[in-house]
């Protein structure tokens, strides 16, 4: 099967530095007394504060603000693709998963962005799965898309062993081989050579821990210039985000 070669746009991320205030030496006990009783009284009153609709209001706005924290960090971009021979040019915007930070380190999971055609595609999330799909797909035909799941405590060839004992039996599927991103893996199955027989490309993607991000693209086998194309040129964006 014929593949262009796409780009490889991943997000610049500038170091962020966070300047933190330490208490100075030489202060008399009572006021160190007197400090301690003002933040008890705003802990209380932000406890009574968020308690109420202006409150309720508050913590959404907050919320939001987290929720933007990818937007923020990978903004809007124009990328061109060679979709069927020719040049199409798209807005891209930043989704994925934000880090989530554990008990220990060992604990936190990282996140990841990834550009998706925001005009042609949306994203969604079930169950810890990223769902990336064509805003207007036809349900007559096979499903086309991207699912993005964290696997932990695996190694992206044992994901891989795993991700191929799903495939149906009776598919053909490729050998296991390296990716461009490094210490990834990845193959191809598919159900047949008809226009509709479905397709999978499945990319094993170290987190930089102990455990795997398994993407699966699928399509159809007359999508494969189309939605083919485009999903692997959406997965070449993905970026990781460490914990922290």
């Amino acid at each position: 099967m014929k593949e262009d070669r796409i780009i490889n746009a991943l997000g610049q991320v500038k170091d962020e530095y966070i300047l933190e205030a330490a208490p100075k030496a030489g202060r008399e006990k009572h006021h160190a007394f007197r400090g301690l009783a003002a933040a008890l009284a705003i802990v209380l009153l932000g406890a009574l504060f968020f308690q109420t609709a202006p409150g309720a209001a508050a913590a959404e706005y907050v919320a939001e603000k987290v929720r933007s924290l990818i937007q923020t960090l990978f903004p809007p971009k124009e990328i061109t693709i060679m979709v069927e021979g020719a040049p199409v040019e798209g807005q891209y915007s930043a989704v994925g998963q934000e880090p989530e930070a554990g008990e220990t380190g060992a604990d936190a999971v990282p996140g990841f962005a990834i550009y998706i055609d925001s005009e042609s595609y949306t994203m969604t999330e079930e169950n810890g799965v990223t769902i990336i799909r064509p805003v207007n797909f036809s349900p007559d035909l096979p499903t086309c898309g991207m699912d993005i799941v964290h696997l932990p405590d695996i190694t992206v060839q044992e994901a891989a062993e795993a991700a191929k004992a799903e495939i149906p039996f009776d598919w053909e599927v490729s050998e296991t081989e390296a990716w461009s991103m490094p210490d990834s893996l990845s193959f191809f199955a598919r159900s047949g050579w008809e226009w509709d027989s479905a397709c999978k490309q499945v990319f094993l993607i170290p987190d930089g821990q102990q455990g795997v991000f398994q993407a699966t693209i699928q399509y159809f086998f007359e999508a494969a210039e189309g939605h083919g194309v485009r999903l692997l040129s959406m997965l070449h964006t993905f970026t990781l985000i460490p914990e922290g």
